[in-house]
């Protein structure tokens, strides 16, 4: 999918049938995924995706499972909040793989906009502000003590600069808290806290400051440093070094 390497890229929900199930159409298993990154050209198909391997079920999963049966008219999540609840949880693109009775489904329900159709794959984008102001689907977003979204955080390069504001502001990231992302405001490390009891979130003081974000097992600043050294590889190579003249007898 395109930038999905990006903290900051929205995600896209995956919807289409499970390969194996013996049913088609629509009595077959749907199976749903999340992908960072948003449809692109060259992109995989929706079984291909779905056939990783199993993972353990998350609290984010869970959130995600009720909003998906929500989409589908079968959820505790009210239509006309589906979109808001997509993308609360980061997800900017839905792509459908044959199956109308989805596509049927998803037409229902405002913020939802049908964006393409490329055979038997339907592409939706989450529109959640064209329903009552709702949230901007981002992986990462600032919210007030009260919940208020404040908006995005840009985190293409795993660092960015954060205005002063009020106390008791979150930086939420759409990524559940047991994945141990870390976060730190001018070199001092941020307390986590979780938000509506799965996301990962960021207990930021009212001074503001240089924000850095990585995720577990990559160091501080990642996004500035993995472009650097790879600069600096491809200058390695690039660079002429001593050429030995054949020697004549």
């Amino acid at each position: 999918l395109v930038g999905a390497r990006s903290p900051q890229a929205t995600r896209t929900l995956l919807l289409g049938e499970l390969a194996g199930t013996p049913a088609r159409g629509a009595d077959a298993v749907l199976g749903w995924d999340l992908a960072s990154g948003q449809p692109g050209p060259g992109q995989a198909s929706v079984q291909d995706l779905l056939a990783a391997p199993e993972r353990p079920v998350r609290a984010g999963d869970r959130r995600l499972a009720d909003v998906v049966a929500s989409a589908l008219g079968d959820g505790p999540v009210p239509g006309t909040q589906v979109a808001g609840a997509l993308a609360g949880l980061g997800v900017g693109w839905v792509v459908v793989d044959d199956r109308p009775d989805v596509d049927t489904a998803l037409a229902q329900r405002a913020g939802l906009v049908r964006t393409a159709q490329d055979g038997q794959r339907t592409t939706w984008r989450v529109d959640s502000e064209a329903v009552a102001a709702g949230p901007v689907a981002a992986r990462a977003r600032l919210a007030s003590t009260t919940g208020e979204p404040l908006g995005t955080v840009d985190l293409r390069t795993g660092t960015t600069e954060v205005p002063a504001g009020a106390p008791g502001r979150v930086l939420v990231l759409a990524e559940t808290a047991r994945t141990s992302w870390s976060a730190r405001l001018d070199g001092a490390a941020l307390s986590r806290t979780t938000v509506d009891g799965w996301a990962q979130g960021f207990l930021l003081p009212a001074a503001g400051g240089t924000l850095e974000v990585w995720p577990p097992g990559l160091p501080p600043a990642w996004g500035v440093v993995a472009p650097v050294a790879l600069g600096l590889l491809v200058l390695a190579l690039l660079w002429p070094g001593r050429r030995h003249r054949p020697r004549l007898d």
